[in-house]
């Protein structure tokens, strides 16, 4: 009983203050969960069933994509940028920022059963296998094999 009340409650809060609609996201599986207080851009992010993306994670992308397997783990304080900008000669770089000239999107695809640790940040040709788990304030810029650690 104690369960079903708790559920309850648990299940009106997220309805009373959803960060994020399900329909706004790429994809998004059953049973996912997204942390609060994150910065994302949901078009951009597919995330396919049980995965999960803690609280105050920043997704920096323009149209850079970032792909999450089943039963992965991005856990809280993470950068994910799948972006770059390319200098243009004779563009400001302020400008260039401001109207996305040059700028090379890619996507971050992270495989099943992935666990990314908190507070890593993941650039651009970032691809970790599946399995692998990639310790607290990692950088990553490379293919992480799977079931490595990283």
């Amino acid at each position: 009983m104690f369960d079903k009340v708790i559920r309850k409650i648990r299940n009106k809060c997220e309805e009373l203050f959803p960060q994020y609609p399900k329909r706004d996201f790429g994809r998004i599986g059953p049973h996912c969960k997204i942390g609060r207080d994150s910065a994302l851009v949901p078009q951009n992010i597919f995330m396919d069933d049980y995965s999960i993306i803690q609280d105050r994670n920043n997704f920096i992308s323009y149209d850079g994509k970032l792909i999450l397997g089943k039963y992965s783990v991005i856990s809280s304080g993470c950068i994910i940028v799948p972006g770059n900008h390319q200098p243009v000669v004779g563009v400001p770089f302020y400008v260039a920022t401001m109207t996305h000239i040059g700028v090379d999107s890619r996507t971050i695809e992270i495989g099943e059963d992935v666990w990314v640790g908190a507070g890593c940040i993941l650039l651009p040709k970032s691809k970790i296998g599946r399995g692998a788990i990639v310790g607290a304030g990692s950088l990553v810029t490379k293919e992480i094999p799977p079931y490595a650690v990283a």
